[in-house]
């Protein structure tokens, strides 16, 4: 029931064009032979068999045990009190505070595929960048990736350009994040580089580095 609700709020999406008003909740309220009572985002509808609302629910059946609606052409038995609820709430905004280390480093701790890591906040690293010691430790199979040659800061190495499934730093989680993996022990912490930071803004506040979601 859960997967054909998010799939009608998908269909809403996609068929409501500028100025559309598609319910963001409706509740079967009361039922009758051929007759239902919708509650459709706080407003009652008394409803026949093949009527159909302002708000474009539709009643296709009703006796006292279910009502059937069609709502944007997809149909769905609903026992009284179901409740379809297709709007979500705003996301809450997320504000992750790293501080700077006594080494002049801005650290912060977070998950590499579910698995813990410490970032090195790096805007100046164009990509998330992490040591292929690292990638074999938290079972990356870095092997798989696009080998490159690259300058790092240690001079020239092997890379491999892989993406990695889910970064979470501090709550703020990105998915599908393009990274490098670099041959050998470095960099030292793995570097939060501009593949996830360019999805957050990013501020400083004395030694505080802000990053927060937008």
């Amino acid at each position: 029931m859960l997967a054909w609700r998010a799939a009608l709020f998908l269909g809403l999406l996609a068929a409501a064009g500028p100025g559309a008003g598609a319910p963001d909740s409706v509740v079967v309220s009361g039922l009758f032979k051929d007759r239902a009572v919708v509650e459709i985002d706080g407003r009652q509808r008394l409803l026949k068999v093949g009527e159909t609302s302002p708000e474009g629910v539709k009643l296709i059946a009703a006796d006292s045990r279910r009502a059937i609606l069609e709502i944007d052409g997809e149909r769905a038995e609903y026992p009284l009190g179901d409740r379809i609820q297709t709007g979500f709430p705003a996301p809450t905004e997320k504000v992750v505070r790293v501080p700077l280390s006594p080494n002049g480093q801005y650290l912060q701790p977070g998950l590499i595929n579910g698995r813990p890591v410490t970032f090195q906040v790096d805007t100046g690293a164009s990509a998330v960048a992490l040591s292929s010691d690292l990638a074999e430790r938290i079972g990356i199979d870095y092997l798989k990736g696009e080998k490159q040659r690259v300058l790092s800061a240690s001079g020239m190495t092997y890379a491999y350009a892989i993406t990695l499934d889910e970064v979470d730093v501090g709550g703020i989680v990105q998915r599908n994040v393009r990274a490098a993996v670099l041959e050998g022990q470095l960099p030292r912490w793995p570097l939060l580089g501009m593949t996830f930071l360019h999805g957050v803004d990013i501020s400083k506040s004395g030694t505080l580095l802000e990053l927060r979601t937008r």
